[in-house]
């Protein structure tokens, strides 16, 4: 099914009409594609090949997040979201038993059963137009954005949190490997919808799989518990359109707002955002949660 394709091809021919396609970095792109084709196509057409690399990308860009915590250097002290509270062994132990019970019991023997399907594509031996990658992966991060707006406020619903969402609450300060900190049902709906919005604009397997980076990264950082200086803070960069960590920082702590995967617009329409007001509010304290001594 490729029923949203037609979005992407047009604003894909807008591109080549402009002249923004080909060059350099589509034949880095036919370049690497080849190398991929020729050495390593009976690894890329396993059913367990996806699983492998989403792990790979969540092993690469939480690692350096938890360096950071267990060593604290001087500097990136400042640049925690919240600096009174720090991680403790036993939390990255929990992390990590939570993550490898969701790999070994769910993920890896869902994506085994794909070995059940004779008719599976094989890879294809042409690389994919870097615009038309581009094109994909553009209305991709908004369809996306949309969709888990929508299952986030469903895990809100008083049933769906105390039976599923709660497990992801249990940080009030998260920290990089909380992004997988998950009950079974929730990494479902979010792998589900993942993988389903390639699916429906028939996205190259190699745009799949530059998504799931994509995707891994801006998890990553929504929980990585550090605000990053400006070059490297995507919300400073799109003046505020994108959450970034301090955004999602404060859905942990007033779990009734800021549930956008991406981008503010949702929570800014239905008027879920966490502001000073609202935090005030909420702990009768000044704008950080910090509340005010008995009078």
């Amino acid at each position: 099914m490729t029923v949203l394709a037609p979005l992407s091809r047009t604003a894909a021919l807008w591109l080549e009409q402009n002249n923004v396609y080909g060059g350099p970095l589509q034949d880095f792109l036919d370049s690497f594609w080849g190398y991929l084709y020729t050495n390593w196509r009976e690894w890329l057409v396993s059913p367990l090949f996806d699983a492998s690399l989403g792990l790979v990308y969540y092993f690469a860009f939480t690692l350096p997040f938890l360096a950071l915590d267990l060593w604290r250097p001087q500097w990136s002290l400042g640049a925690k979201v919240q600096p009174d509270k720090m991680v403790r062994q036993k939390d990255y132990f929990n992390c990590l038993k939570n993550l490898f019970f969701n790999q070994v019991v769910f993920v890896f023997p869902l994506s085994a059963l794909k070995y059940l399907d004779d008719t599976q594509d094989a890879v294809p031996e042409a690389p994919p137009k870097w615009h038309f990658m581009l094109a994909e992966l553009f209305f991709i991060f908004f369809l996306f954005d949309f969709l888990f707006y929508l299952s986030h406020r469903a895990l809100h619903f008083r049933f769906l949190y105390k039976h599923v969402h709660r497990i992801h609450h249990e940080y009030h300060s998260p920290f990089a490997w909380v992004t997988q900190y998950l009950h079974p049902v929730e990494l479902l709906m979010v792998g589900i919808s993942g993988a389903l919005c390639p699916f429906l604009f028939g996205s190259h397997i190699f745009t799949n799989w530059f998504w799931m980076l994509l995707i891994t990264l801006t998890s990553v950082e929504h929980h990585c518990g550090f605000e990053l200086p400006f070059p490297f803070n995507p919300h400073a960069l799109t003046f505020g359109l994108y959450a970034g960590s301090t955004w999602h920082d404060l859905h942990h702590r007033f779990p009734n707002t800021n549930y956008c995967a991406f981008f503010c617009i949702w929570d800014r329409i239905t008027g879920a955002v966490c502001d000073d007001d609202y935090i005030r509010k909420k702990t009768g304290g000044d704008k950080n949660g910090k509340t005010k001594k008995a009078q």
